[in-house]
């Protein structure tokens, strides 16, 4: 992901901040300098800085459950919305995607318990004018449960989606979660709009929800595509137009061996976001696969529907 600012890096994982993180404080803390002054701005940073806090600690459930099962985790992103922990893929195992999936929520149920046993030796009851702690509490029971709903891909979704996978062919549990979280989008679209002034994140969260499925169904859609085929497989025949990368790509574009998976050169090239690769053969480059022919080429006749 491009234009964000390095933040560290925790067990292994970078966190990095997206370059629009920062509206999200202008926002909340110029609604909050209107309507009580510079100290309720200030109270209102402190409590949205800790609140995505929280996000990372819920991004890492999921990222250190992720690399229990072997898999590479990138990195850990803070967005306006929240955030996202981007994994080299995501465990097909029914009972191992749950895992890396309710993770995330367990580790904000984990945080409001903690601080529920604080409030609870303050003898500081909940129903008492919201303050720094017991508003923190309510937002990390709002985050666990929230994340919780079948909206795919967020987490409820992904659950829904192992489940769903544990009687049915993978990609098609994929499509009906798909369509059950679009729906959900759709609906979060309608109640941002009636109710503007509390939900007004939520037509925005649609969005990323709607967006999201698509492009994971895609994803696994290729995945199912391309097997256990070889990368020197889709390189164009000879009496075909090769492609020909554009000046700006140069000599950018990597070599790999006509013998590597083509699964792992998709998600190599998709992750770093490369166009194409050059294909070599017995010391000589035989040609070029672009990420669109991987992605464009007729299914095999034994895909799963």
């Amino acid at each position: 992901m491009r234009y964000t600012l390095y933040a560290g890096s925790y067990f292994g994982i970078p966190v990095r901040i997206h370059f629009t993180f920062p509206l999200i404080l202008i926002a909340f803390g110029a609604e909050a300098w209107f309507s009580g002054g510079w100290q309720a701005a200030l109270w209102a940073l402190l409590l949205i800085l800790s609140v995505f806090v929280c996000v990372v600690l819920h991004e890492f459930g999921h990222s250190l459950q992720v690399k229990r099962y072997g898999i590479a985790v990138r990195d850990v992103v803070l967005l306006p919305i929240g955030g996202m922990a981007r994994a080299d893929r995501i465990p097909e195992i029914p009972r191992q995607e749950i895992a890396v999936a309710i993770a995330g929520p367990l580790v904000n149920f984990a945080l409001a318990a903690v601080i529920f046993t604080v409030l609870t030796v303050l003898n500081r009851p909940l129903s008492e004018e919201p303050d720094y702690l017991t508003s923190l509490f309510a937002i990390n029971l709002v985050l666990g449960t929230f994340n919780l709903i079948p909206a795919y891909p967020m987490d409820g979704g992904r659950i829904l989606r192992a489940l769903l996978a544990m009687k049915l062919p993978y990609l098609r549990a994929t499509r009906y979660a798909t369509v059950v979280g679009q729906l959900i989008a759709l609906a979060f679209v309608v109640l941002g709009f009636v109710f503007s002034h509390d939900l007004f994140m939520l037509p925005i969260i649609a969005v990323f929800v709607f967006v999201g499925a698509m492009s994971e169904e895609n994803m696994i859609r290729v995945r199912y595509r391309l097997g256990d085929r070889r990368i020197g497989e889709f390189v164009e025949p000879p009496n075909e137009p090769a492609w020909v990368p554009s000046p700006e790509v140069g000599t950018r574009v990597p070599a790999v061996d006509a013998d590597a998976p083509a699964l792992e050169v998709y998600y190599a090239l998709k992750a770093r976001k490369q166009p194409a690769v050059r294909v070599i053969d017995s010391g000589r480059i035989v040609g070029i696969v672009g990420l669109d022919r991987l992605e464009s080429f007729e299914p095999l006749p034994h895909a799963p529907h």
